[in-house]
């Protein structure tokens, strides 16, 4: 698992933890496969940084 900046988050990253907002609610869930669209609905409502799985990153 890495921690990384939503900035280098990429299509095809999958999620190793929920992301939440600060109250609780769930974003979006672990296992999840990020797409552009995700990322960018993350970035707009403040997410700053996600847990991806290691070997989701594509060579």
């Amino acid at each position: 698992m890495s921690k990384i900046g939503i900035q280098y988050a990429e299509p095809g990253d999958v999620l190793a933890t929920d992301v939440r907002l600060g109250n609780g609610s769930l974003i979006l869930a672990s296992g999840q496969r990020l797409t552009s669209s995700y990322i960018e609905k993350l970035k707009k409502i403040g997410i700053k940084s996600v847990d991806i799985v290691d070997t989701a990153r594509h060579a």
